[in-house]
C-alpha cells in the first residue's frame, strides 16, 4: 500500500529491528518535504497498532506546531480517498512558512475506546 501514496507513515517499529539484548530507539516519523504553495493529502496508518484487535478509527485530530504566519493548516478531505482504510487518518496539509520544520501530532480515537498518537515531522524548504 505505501507504493500508492508517497506521503504515508506507519507508526511503530517492525519486529526484529532491535538488536538482541538492546532496546532500539525508532527513528522519528517524517513526511517528505512540502512546498509552501502546495496543498497535499497525508496519511498515518495505525494498522500495526490495531492488528488483531478488531478495532478501527472513529475520529482523529491533527495538531500542528509551531504556530507560524502563514500557518501550516490541516483540513479534512471531502471524502475518503480510494486508498484509505479503517485504520488510516487521512488529511490535507496546506500553506506553511518556508524554512520551517513542523510537527504534526495525530491523535486518533477508536471505536473500542483506544487512543493512538503519532508525531510526524514535516519540513517546508526555503
Amino acid at each position: 500500500m505505501p507504493g500508492l501514496i508517497p506521503r504515508l507513515v506507519t507508526p511503530g517499529m517492525p519486529a526484529g529491528l532491535a538488536p538482541a539484548g538492546r532496546a532500539a530507539t525508532p527513528l522519528p516519523l517524517a513526511f517528505p518535504n512540502k512546498q509552501a504553495a502546495e496543498a497535499l493529502d497525508y496519511a498515518v496508518d495505525f494498522s500495526a497498532a490495531l492488528a488483531d484487535t478488531g478495532d478501527s478509527l472513529s475520529s482523529f485530530t491533527v495538531a500542528i506546531s509551531p504556530a507560524t504566519s502563514p500557518p501550516l493548516a490541516e483540513t479534512a478531505l471531502p471524502a475518503p480517498p480510494p486508498y484509505a482504510t479503517a485504520a488510516m487518518a487521512v488529511f490535507f496539509l496546506s500553506g506553511g512558512l518556508a524554512g520551517t520544520e513542523y510537527t504534526a501530532t495525530v491523535t486518533a480515537l477508536t471505536a473500542g475506546g483506544r487512543t493512538l498518537q503519532a508525531s510526524i515531522i514535516l519540513y517546508i524548504p526555503s
